[in-house]
């Protein structure tokens, strides 16, 4: 498994198990990691702009590139693209 986020905390939050309390983990602030790898490249088509512009939204991202990104990169899975 690869992580989509990277983030340092200055303490976890914990539950009375000593075990992490996933629930009350902040958000992430940073870009997914998937997003650092690669450059954006514009969709470049009509089709390709709708196809992006579909999944920014789905994915809840700013943008889509038109080409060179996978859908885990964007930090969905296969019930996100079931749900699209």
């Amino acid at each position: 498994m690869i992580p989509s986020f990277l983030e340092v905390l200055d303490e976890f939050p914990m539950l009375a198990a000593d075990k992490v309390n996933r629930a009350k983990l902040p958000a992430p602030v940073s870009a997914p990691l998937g997003l650092r790898l690669r450059p954006y490249v514009a969709p470049g088509s009509a089709l390709e702009a709708g196809l992006a512009q579909e999944w920014s939204q789905a994915l809840k991202v700013e943008k889509v590139s038109g080409r060179g990104r996978l859908l885990c990169d964007l930090g969905g899975h296969s019930l996100t693209a079931a749900a699209t």
